[in-house]
């Protein structure tokens, strides 16, 4: 996988929630005793994040995206209380959703971002 240099922009930024993940698995005996597997070495960033404001200032969360082609590249940022990685979105399709009825649209934008171990 490809990354790019660029810091995935937090400007507009209203909220981000998630923290590390593992992967377990556990395989439950007949006896009852279970035997757990990590299917991972270290844990993974996953954060749920949400942009607001007028188009022209979430423009850079688009263009990144775009630049990105979704899922395909990865890009630097910086998780609330971490320290900066590298990160792809989940999703190769963006939404927006607009507020209509003002004199200039507000769009909202939530994404989820996980991190990318090992490039």
């Amino acid at each position: 996988m490809s990354q790019l240099a660029t810091v995935l922009p937090i400007d507009h930024l209203v909220s981000a929630s998630g923290g590390p993940t593992f992967s377990t698995v556990i395989f439950p005996g007949s006896t009852g005793l279970e035997n757990r597997n990590s299917r991972w070495l270290n844990g993974r960033q996953v954060w749920a994040l949400t942009w607001q404001g007028f188009v022209s200032e979430i423009r850079p969360v688009l263009d990144l995206f775009e630049a990105t082609k979704g899922i395909w590249k990865s890009f630097k940022f910086t998780p609330p209380g971490y320290s900066e990685g590298d990160f792809r979105f989940d999703t190769d399709t963006l939404t927006i959703t607009y507020q209509v009825g003002l004199p200039e649209f507000i769009g909202t934008i939530t994404l989820t971002v996980i991190q990318v171990l090992d490039e």
